[in-house]
């Protein structure tokens, strides 16, 4: 469940941005359908080009000089996909077993979501 959760803090947090991003600072109010799925908040996010801070820097979300581990737009995907499995029929369609699901598993959606928010603060 705490991947879940990462994966849900991370659709939020492009959801956020994109909303910050286009405030009336930046040419006015971002208009969201009434319906949107993480793959288009994604979509959207690459189309700014706000997923590939390097990651040769300091992380901008930790105190520590700690670099992210990934360009997030290269691994978003991977929680987009964890995240899809809270929905019961994709999860037995896709024969998932959240039984199997690692602490080395959850350690990779924790860099995941790190280098997101790095990402997106980057370019804030």
């Amino acid at each position: 469940m705490a991947a879940i959760a990462l994966a849900f803090a991370t659709e939020s947090a492009i959801l956020a941005y994109l909303l910050v991003e286009f405030g009336d600072e930046n040419g006015g109010e971002l208009k969201i359908p009434a319906s949107i799925n993480f793959a288009e908040l994604i979509e959207a996010a690459n189309e700014l080009d706000v997923l590939s801070a390097p990651v040769n820097v300091a992380s901008q979300i930790r105190d520590d000089a700690v670099p992210p581990m990934h360009i997030a737009q290269t691994v978003i995907d991977q929680v987009r996909k964890l995240r899809n499995l809270i929905h019961p029929g994709r999860a037995l369609r896709q024969s998932y077993d959240p039984r199997t699901f690692t602490a080395a598993q959850l350690g990779e959606i924790k860099e995941i979501y790190e280098s997101v928010l790095h990402s997106l603060m980057y370019n804030l």
